[in-house]
């Protein structure tokens, strides 16, 4: 079984291979919803590129998907249930350098499949030389999220909506949403999260799930927004610095509405934090002290 993660696959020792040698695949879309019913067809098209200097062929296969119980991340094994109805128009590729083609994914479910959401991948991975040479193959794959069916249950519910802490030196502010899934679709969250200051004017407003997170049948977790850029911040001069330049003071409203599906919303009740940029304060009011004192020692002087 394996992850969801650039494959590399060695034939020897590949600590003895210079990182040079190694010859990368891109894969395009890295996912995709398809949502199809029993008897009917459809098909999407994925770009395979070879981003090394030498020719290359890889080898197109289709892997079952399926949620970890314990970790709820996605593992892939060499299922061939979902060959019976997944098929791609080729099934290897030769690509010169810097090249691409594209791919052929017909999805045609029979009337025996069963409705619900499957998880299949596209596995393009390098053909490795057999005749015992050092060499290190690349490959993707591209997750299918297939959706089976038009009369699924929808029921998604927020057991939580929170930020980590209340008060803030400085952004980015981060809001999590812990939501479970107990039906039979799969959901992609969006919506937004506002954000209001103490007069209830609107600062700003960031997108919930801005990375498209899913959340599938049967699994629970939790999909975080974010208000400000990422801030790396180590030291008491660096925040200083970070709060200088993203200057936000203040006591603010986080209001989320969480849209699930198409027509559903959730509106979870309100969280308020305070910004307040203590490390520059505490530097500019040291800053000015020093100055005021400075100031009365030279004019007891000049007295």
């Amino acid at each position: 079984m394996w992850g969801i993660t650039k494959i590399l696959s060695v034939t020897f020792f590949s600590v003895l291979v210079p990182f040079s040698f190694v010859r990368a695949v891109t894969l395009f879309p890295e996912n995709a919803n398809v949502s199809v019913n029993p008897g009917e067809t459809q098909t999407i098209q994925l770009i395979v590129a070879n981003d090394g200097f030498a020719e290359k062929t890889y080898i197109i296969t289709i892997v079952q998907g399926a949620l970890d119980p314990v970790s709820g991340d996605i593992m892939f094994t060499e299922d061939e249930s979902l060959r019976d109805w997944i098929a791609s128009d080729i099934d290897s590729a030769t690509i010169a350098p810097m090249n691409q083609v594209t791919l052929e994914i017909s999805i045609r479910p029979n009337a025996t499949v069963v409705p619900g959401n499957y998880i299949a991948g596209v596995q393009v991975q390098e053909r490795v030389p057999a005749d015992g040479t050092v060499a290190v193959s690349s490959g993707f794959i591209s997750l299918l999220f297939l959706t089976v069916g038009d009369s699924l249950t929808q029921n998604v519910e927020l057991l939580d909506f929170s930020s980590s802490i209340h008060f803030f030196a400085h952004l980015p502010v981060q809001f999590f949403a812990t939501m479970k899934n107990s039906g039979e679709a799969m959901s992609q969250p969006g919506g937004a999260v506002t954000i209001r200051d103490l007069f209830g004017n609107i600062v700003t407003a960031v997108p919930f799930n801005s990375g498209a997170n899913r959340l599938l049948p049967g699994q629970t977790r939790t999909l975080v927004s974010q208000w400000g850029s990422d801030a790396d911040v180590k030291g008491f001069f660096a925040h200083v610095v970070q709060e200088y330049k993203g200057l936000c003071i203040g006591i603010f409203k986080a209001e989320a509405v969480i849209v699930p599906f198409e027509n559903v919303a959730i509106t979870p009740d309100a969280i308020w934090i305070i910004v307040f940029p203590w490390h520059l304060v505490l530097c500019m009011s040291s800053v000015l002290i020093a100055v005021l004192f400075l100031a009365f020692v030279f004019q007891r002087k000049r007295l």
